[in-house]
């Protein structure tokens, strides 16, 4: 359930803030952003990952897709040289986060947003600079929106190189969080999401006791986010309890 009560503060501290300068990395309010490149060479025969990479000052954070009862989560807006294209932002899995009455979906400390950058074939090889604007929404008690203009310069190959240049920070910033994105579901395991008394029971067989979960809907306006989730494990996984959000109207097997 999305609430309005702080876009008055954050149209008031967005009007005075001013635009970043165009590098790979810029600070700005109570966060630093960055462009992560694991490899600053990109080929037709390779999968090309890039990052949007946030460090985040204590206490503060940013927001998953969905996310929650308030706030907006990155986004990033290319300009790229004809023959490259840019996939969609992926996303960690987030942590519930309070914020007074309300409950949000995001990230503290750090995250890395990953994405696919794919060259054509036809593309013109050779050195390339890939120009991103990236905004963003960062809450404490209050939210703050930012934006910054970030390039990096690349090379376009039409082989897949066999020795490739990073910088060495950033190799390691992306080897740490790059594989942090949400496994797909295993194929052996099973999962019933049904209507129940007062919102959703999520029933999940993985063959084994499970102790630990947490639930977190593509779509807005379906749980009440800060109610509890009782979880209940059973011998081969876990009954997960969720309770809807109060002004649903859907009907719940379409969900």
């Amino acid at each position: 359930m999305r609430h309005s009560r702080l876009i008055p503060v954050i149209l008031f501290i967005a009007a005075g803030l001013p635009a970043l300068a165009a590098s790979s990395t810029a600070d700005a309010a109570h966060l630093r952003v960055q462009l992560v490149a694991p490899a600053f060479e990109l080929s037709p025969a390779r999968e090309n990952g890039v990052g949007l990479y946030f460090k985040l000052e204590p206490g503060w954070h940013v927001y998953w897709k969905n996310a929650g009862d308030s706030g907006e989560p990155p986004h990033i807006h290319w300009t790229l040289p004809e023959g490259v294209t840019a996939g969609p932002l992926q996303f960690p899995a987030p942590k519930r986060l309070p914020l007074g009455p309300l409950m949000d979906f995001g990230y503290e400390d750090e995250v890395l947003f990953p994405l696919k950058l794919q060259v054509a074939k036809t593309a013109k090889f050779g050195p390339v600079v890939l120009h991103a604007k990236a905004d963003w929404l960062v809450c404490r008690e209050v939210c703050i929106p930012g934006n910054a203009v970030l390039e990096e310069t690349f090379r376009l190959m039409p082989e897949d190189p066999m020795v490739t240049s990073a910088l060495p920070a950033d190799l390691k910033l992306w080897n740490r969080l790059a594989n942090s994105l949400p496994k797909p579901f295993p194929e052996n395991a099973k999962a019933i999401f049904e209507p129940a008394k007062d919102g959703f029971r999520l029933s999940v067989e993985t063959g084994q006791r499970e102790a630990t979960a947490e639930f977190f809907p593509d779509d807005q306006d379906i749980l009440d986010n800060p109610a509890p989730q009782k979880l209940t494990p059973t011998a081969k996984g876990l009954i997960l309890d969720l309770k809807k959000d109060a002004n649903l109207v859907a009907n719940p097997a379409q969900l």
